[in-house]
């Protein structure tokens, strides 16, 4: 009714309906805030929309709960530094063949919360993923994102240099559950 409605508002020529039109014009032009819409979702229906599919919701038939898909990984490489050893995240040296540039990519779908640094101190990409987990990517040369884009699994996040320095490109990378602060 309400989708009728506008559309009839927009048919019409008359003066009185150029206010309505330009609100509704400028509401339909300007950026969602996703933050706070994520927010009133997950206060009333408890978590993220499962009838979109590109969230990669599934349900276990016998129990009837949601069941999460495991995380990609960002790069391929060896870990040298494990969980167990900072309990914080871990650290990855990249498998690098030659390449001057690495890319890092995003492993899940998720949405952009921060993009920390700049390229002398290397950038820190936080990224909420379904399912209330946060990743964050950490000590890379090239942020190929903004706050508030949307990735998908596998898409670029940013870059390592595989060469210069004493000491290899690393990947920070950390996976915490809840919403990133």
């Amino acid at each position: 009714m309400i989708f009728g409605g506008v559309w009839g508002l927009f048919q019409l020529d008359t003066s009185w309906t150029t206010s309505p039109k330009t609100v509704i014009a400028d509401a339909l032009h300007r950026d969602m805030d996703f933050a706070s819409a994520a927010v009133w979702y997950e206060r009333h229906f408890g978590g993220t929309p499962s009838f979109l599919p590109v969230l990669g919701h599934t349900t276990d038939a016998v129990n009837g709960l949601k069941v999460r898909q495991l995380l990609g990984k960002p790069i391929s490489g060896t870990v040298v530094q494990p969980f167990a050893l900072s309990m914080k995240g871990i650290e990855i040296v990249p498998d690098a063949a030659g390449a001057e540039l690495i890319q890092v990519a995003s492993s899940d779908a998720g949405r952009v919360m921060e993009v920390i640094g700049d390229a002398a101190s290397g950038f820190t990409v936080v990224i909420q993923h379904t399912g209330n987990v946060t990743a964050i990517y950490g000590r890379l040369n090239e942020s190929e994102v903004n706050v508030n884009d949307w990735v998908e699994a596998g898409n670029p996040v940013g870059s390592l240099k595989a060469t210069g320095g004493e000491q290899p490109a690393t990947l920070y990378f950390a996976v915490k559950e809840g919403r990133s602060t």
